[in-house]
């Protein structure tokens, strides 16, 4: 018999960073403008093709800087999803950047140090 707790388990491991995305989401829309910023869409076999991979993730561009913000979920064949990570990809120079522990304000400084480069 199913626990109950397991699919309840899944869908708050799921919210929790699923809000601090669209956290960072919104930083990225008021930093950088609305017209910058990629609405956040579902990857359903993450960055890397892998079936038990889920993402979430939005791009913003600065004229040839393309940088994302992604949060990432590995599927177990028990049904449990773990944050797997969160971080910044730079597609201008293929740099993968982890946000540690999926926190909204360093995650945000990593995307803004990706797309505004020192």
């Amino acid at each position: 018999m199913e626990d109950i707790n397991e699919p309840i388990a899944v869908f708050a491991g799921m919210a929790g960073a699923l809000q601090k995305l669209i956290d960072v989401w919104s930083l990225a829309v008021m930093a950088f403008g609305v017209e910058r910023v990629d609405g956040i869409g579902f990857e359903p076999d993450g960055f890397d093709g892998e079936r038990d991979w889920r993402s979430w993730a939005f791009r913003v561009q600065i004229g040839e800087r393309s940088v994302w913000a992604w949060a990432g979920y590995e599927v177990s064949v028990s049904g449990y999803v773990e944050c797997a990570s969160c971080g910044v990809w730079d597609e201008t120079d293929d740099g993968w950047y982890g946000a540690d522990g999926c926190e909204s304000a360093d995650w945000f400084a990593l995307l803004r140090n990706a797309l505004l480069p020192a």
